[in-house]
Formats: C-alpha cells, structure tokens, sequence
C-alpha cells in the first residue's frame, strides 16, 4: 500500500486541476479560417483572437463566455450577407467583443437576457425591417460598449431604433457615435457624442 502512494497522488492532483482558458487563433495563418469555427471548438473562459481579413459570415456565441479580440475596426471586416445579425449573443451568456466592423445584415448585435462588453466596434450599413439596426438589446440584456461607431442604419416596416433598440435591458455608451441612421418610427438614435450616454 505505502509503495502505491507517490503514483496515485499525483494522479488525483492531476484529476483535481482545473483546465486552463485557451487562446484560438482565427485567419489565413491561424487554426481557424472562421470566427464560427473558432466558437464552435472553444469553451467558456477562452480567447479568439482574429487577424485582419474580411469574413463573410455571422456569428453566435452559443451559450459561451467568450472574448473575441479583432486585429482592430480597421483591419477586420464580419459581411453576414443575408443573415438577420452580425452577431448573436442570446443564451446567457458573458461576451467580449473588440476590433471588427459589422455589416451586411438586418442587425450589428442581437443580445438577449446576456452581457456584453464591446470597444472600438464600426457597425454600419445595417437594412432591415427589424428594432434596432446597431443594437438590439431584449430581456436583461446588459450591454457595455465604447469608443465605436453605429453609421448609415436603415430600419424600416414601422421598426423603432435605428442605432439602438432596447427592452427591458441596460446598456451604456460611453465616447461613441452615432450619426446618418434612420428608423420608420420614433428616435433613430439618442445622436449624443460625447463621454456617456445611456439607453431610455
């Protein structure tokens, strides 16, 4: 029995450790060539880092805590042609986003009953007939986002909330932009730049 011992604590150290977050790369020289692909394979408490490039997709989150780090607004472009949102936050739960531009969809973010901090984000170009072209926040949604801009939204079909539409949610832009958006109904936007403006 004593000479048993030095094999099987290490290995009930080695059951006991918890796992580390991993780092998952997305570009033309990293493991994945799409974001998507990237969140399927990770797990809640990993990072995604994605290269500059232009990826034609959207993105769901999937009920991960996630951060997905772009190479900056200006360098990394997400075109979800056809898709109702760029991308979709919307099972509870807590998502970084940083360094893209959204586009090519009836919506930049969709987060519902989930949390999400986001920086340095260019959402623009946005047409659809759904609330909330920029963002739209619903059910506890609790939203975070500086220093981006929300430009060139077009929402129609009696839709509120050309930059933002939010219900029954919080959200906090602090040193944002929001200009040249338009909705059917209502405000198109609060049109503040300036060091905080909060969602009604």
């Amino acid at each position: 029995l004593h000479d048993a011992l030095p094999i099987s604590m290490p290995l009930l150290l080695l059951l006991a450790s918890p796992s580390l977050a991993a780092t998952l790369t997305v570009g033309s020289s990293g493991t994945y060539s799409t974001i998507q692909s990237a969140v399927n394979n990770a797990s809640s408490g990993d990072t995604i880092t994605i290269a500059a490039g232009t990826y034609n997709e959207d993105v769901d989150t999937k009920g991960k805590n996630l951060k997905l780090v772009g190479a900056g607004s200006n360098k990394v472009t997400i075109n979800a042609s056809g898709n109702d949102s760029a991308v979709t936050v919307d099972q509870g739960e807590t998502v970084t986003l940083s360094g893209v531009t959204l586009t090519g969809s009836d919506q930049g973010i969709n987060v519902v009953g989930s949390t999400l901090t986001a920086s340095d984000l260019d959402i623009y170009g946005m047409t659809g007939d759904s609330a909330g072209g920029g963002f739209l926040l619903s059910d506890g949604a609790n939203v975070t986002v500086s220093s981006s801009l929300v430009r060139g939204i077009k929402v129609g079909n009696s839709a509120y909330g050309g930059a933002v539409f939010a219900s029954d949610s919080s959200a906090s832009f602090t040193d944002c932009v929001f200009k040249n958006n338009e909705s059917y109904q209502g405000r198109s936007e609060e049109r503040r730049v300036g060091k905080e403006c909060r969602s009604r």
